[in-house]
């Protein structure tokens, strides 16, 4: 699931990073059409983790705050990024480019073999 996640979370950042560098708009085009169905390749992949490692009884409240915090996100992100399109949409597209790029390299997700290392009563 590591490489999986790194994939789906980094490849949008990579295809932003590509489109601030783009002059042409048919390649424009295929840049964004490529990075829109890679942003929704994570969805499952994020549902699939929450599901896994929220424990049942904090499942709808972590679901919450986890959609809170993205609300925000997008909320300050989008006032950020609009006023930073008003001066360089090639800057915006590499900002946000960035960001996701270093979201992507920051999640770390739990080893199941450590994990379950620990419930066999291994070590870890």
């Amino acid at each position: 699931p590591g490489r999986a996640m790194l994939f789906a979370t980094g490849t949008p950042g990579v295809l932003y990073i590509a489109m601030a560098a783009n002059d042409h708009p048919w390649v424009a085009v295929a840049l964004f059409v490529m990075q829109w169905g890679m942003i929704h390749l994570s969805g499952p992949l994020f549902a699939g983790l929450f599901n896994a490692h929220l424990p049942d009884e904090a499942r709808a409240t972590g679901l919450s705050v986890i959609n809170v915090v993205i609300t925000v996100y997008v909320g300050i992100g989008g006032l950020a990024f609009g006023w930073l399109a008003g001066r360089s949409l090639p800057l915006t597209f590499m900002a946000i480019g960035a960001i996701v790029l270093v979201g992507a390299i920051a999640i770390r997700l739990p080893d199941e073999r450590i994990g379950a290392s620990r419930h066999d009563g291994g070590p870890g």
